[in-house]
């Protein structure tokens, strides 16, 4: 079997017996069943479609310790510690990724390249200069830097460290193939739709382990742990220039709403859309001022924790042998290393106080963000009279003609035009009548 190569793993059939139990075979899933193997534990992934495919396989490749402004706010709401937990959890996640890049066994791409935070607003300067000045406290050393592109509308510039292009796609193969030599099993087309105690089960198979990682983008189980009050889903569009500009730089805007990617012949441009369900329009805010000719048949979903802090640990203090990482909010290549490493290091009982900062179960929502999860759900349930029902929790699907999918408004599920599941958390198919 070729290493790195494209290729299909059986489906899951009767009961399989393991250490740990993976939900999901993206970027969190596969690195969590690499290092886990890596450790010596017996690991059985399931994955619902293939391998490396849903939003991983749209990633574009961008390794860095922050897309958007977060070490400030991080600061200022849990204090400077936390925020240097977040910075050296980020390096020693892109430094476990760089190691991936030298080591025989693996064979992917990993550029160094110069990172810009980008201020679109003159009213942002003062926010991005705090930022400059946290990052250098927690070790991060950022500085305030002169920039003129005419592709980019910022205002004010932060230098970041540790910025890295990856062929994101090779990497996740690689770690497939890696985590197979460590003797781990990957199952294709195998949607988990039931996770228990100490049990994982699909249509035709299950896997019984003491431990469980539910690594769906958007976690499947809905109590304990209420994801679906603590999590949003948005839209990530990807547009092509029809040239490439002179600047070498990743340039990521400080309000996380667009990043733009050096290519050899054409620029890319990942633009944060809106929520998953609404009736936004595909060209995003910035498409306009930015002259994009070319725009990529591909759209991406990512999903943010309401503090965009990712959730990573013990999925609910009920359920101390159910693991989650979710809510990378865009930075799903060090999120899925960070994940990777914590909940190994939870499930050995190795040290693992650098990752409190992430923990679900001492995370609280705010009355604010739960009257918005309230809203959202209750103008799902009864917003769309006649339309089909999603079958996670009964919201009223919405079609989108552009994508050719029914979206559900309240939590970010998708289904294709027979029903059959694009996107978690639903796990189950929905039927559809003739209404669009």
């Amino acid at each position: 079997m070729e290493s790195g190569s494209r290729y299909r793993y059986p489906i899951l059939r009767g009961r399989e017996k393991a250490d740990v139990a993976v939900v999901g075979g993206g970027l969190t899933g596969l690195s969590a069943a690499f290092w886990l193997a890596k450790s010596g534990l017996r690991v059985a992934l399931a994955e619902a479609k293939t391998i490396g495919s849903g939003s991983s396989a749209y990633n574009c490749g961008i390794l860095a310790p922050c897309h958007q402004m977060m070490y400030a706010r991080i600061s200022d709401e849990k204090g400077i510690s936390a925020a240097e937990k977040f910075a050296q959890t980020h390096i020693e996640a892109i430094q476990s990724i760089r190691a991936l890049s030298t080591n025989p066994g693996f064979s992917f791409e990993l550029q160094e390249r110069n990172g810009l935070l980008a201020a679109i607003k003159n009213s942002e300067t003062a926010e991005l200069n705090h930022e400059t000045e946290t990052m250098r406290k927690v070790g991060l050393p950022a500085e305030s830097v002169s920039f003129s592109d005419a592709s980019d509308p910022g205002a004010a510039f932060i230098k970041v460290p540790y910025v890295y292009r990856i062929n994101a796609s090779r990497y996740l193969m690689q770690l497939a193939c890696n985590a197979e030599k460590l003797k781990a099993k990957l199952f294709e087309n195998s949607r988990v739709t039931a996770v228990e105690v100490d049990a994982v089960y699909t249509e035709s198979g299950s896997i019984q382990a003491p431990y469980i990682v539910i690594a769906t983008g958007y976690p499947i189980i809905n109590i304990p742990g209420w994801y679906f009050l603590r999590l949003e889903q948005k839209k990530i569009y990807l547009y092509q220039t029809e040239k490439r500009h002179d600047s070498d730089h990743v340039i990521m805007a400080a309000d996380g709403s667009y990043t733009c990617i050096p290519g050899e012949t054409n620029d890319l441009w990942r633009i944060n859309g809106g929520f998953v369900g609404t009736q936004t329009g595909e060209e995003g805010i910035l498409t306009s001022r930015l002259r994009i000719k070319k725009k990529e048949d591909r759209i991406a979903i990512d999903t943010y924790a309401p503090d965009r802090i990712p959730y990573i640990g013990r999925y609910s203090s009920k359920t101390p042998n159910i693991f989650v990482g979710c809510g990378y909010g865009g930075s799903g290549l060090a999120g899925s290393m960070i994940a990777a490493q914590a909940i190994t290091a939870q499930i050995l009982g190795l040290p693992s106080a650098e990752f409190d900062i992430y923990s679900p179960i001492h995370r609280t929502i705010s009355f604010h963000d739960l009257l918005r999860s309230g809203r959202q759900y209750a103008n799902g349930l009864f917003g769309g009279f006649g339309a089909p029902r999603c079958s996670h929790m009964g919201c009223c699907l919405i079609y989108q003609p552009s994508s050719h999918l029914w979206e559900c408004p309240c939590h970010g599920s998708r289904f294709d035009n027979i029903g059959r599941v694009v996107n978690a958390p639903a796990t189950r198919p929905v039927h559809l009548h003739k209404r669009k």
